[in-house]
């Protein structure tokens, strides 16, 4: 299993708050950092036989998927590989047409299903 980078960083300080980590709102030099941790994503993508959407409710949108998960699910597309997605997504995304079109696995909650 490969876990993001910033994942395991919030893991290990118990902050959970994406914006604490997202130092490129305040100084744009820092959007080199925002580059190389989509790459690292990807090349984490791109080693794993599977990926696992967890889409969460944000900012009021249950089962959000924001930019970043949609690059990573278009990878494993691309690539082939199974996605799961752990909530259901709602057709009032933005990006529900995109989604859906990859043909992806929803758990609706259960990871058992995988």
């Amino acid at each position: 299993m490969k876990i993001p980078h910033t994942a395991n960083k919030m893991k290990k300080r118990g902050d959970f708050n994406v914006d604490h980590y997202k130092t490129w709102y305040k100084n744009p030099k820092d959007y080199a950092k925002k580059a190389k941790l989509m790459r690292q994503h990807f090349k984490k993508v791109i080693e794993c036989d599977a990926i696992l959407m967890l889409n969460y409710e944000k900012n009021g949108a249950k089962g959000y998927i924001g930019g970043n998960g949609l690059m990573e699910m278009a990878l494993a597309f691309h690539l082939r590989k199974p996605i799961y997605i752990l909530n259901p997504v709602f057709d009032n995304s933005s990006l529900y047409e995109e989604i859906m079109g990859m043909g992806p696995i929803f758990l609706n909650g259960d990871l058992k299903k995988i």
